[in-house]
């Protein structure tokens, strides 16, 4: 696909066809990566990112990790309490 670089204020821009944002999926205002690579310009969209509570949400038993802090066992160290 070839696109025309074109001035944008005191920089270059080019647009993105409609095509590749679908297929990025990105959306006006987010980030994206890019990389040289030879003479190329390659543009990656960010990986999902995830909140705290959507990742606690996805526990399960099988992947919960072990409890280390018994209130209930005797102290095994300098712990401050």
């Amino acid at each position: 696909m070839r696109m025309r670089v074109s001035k944008w204020g005191n920089s270059l821009a080019i647009r993105l066809p409609k095509a590749a944002v679908e297929s990025l999926q990105v959306h006006e205002g987010e980030a994206v990566d890019l990389s040289i690579e030879g003479n190329s310009l390659i543009i990656r969209a960010p990986g999902p990112r995830y909140t705290l509570e959507e990742l606690v949400a996805r526990m399960r038993p099988e992947n919960q990790p072990e409890t280390l802090d018994d209130a209930s066992s005797p102290p095994l160290g300098h712990e401050v309490l």
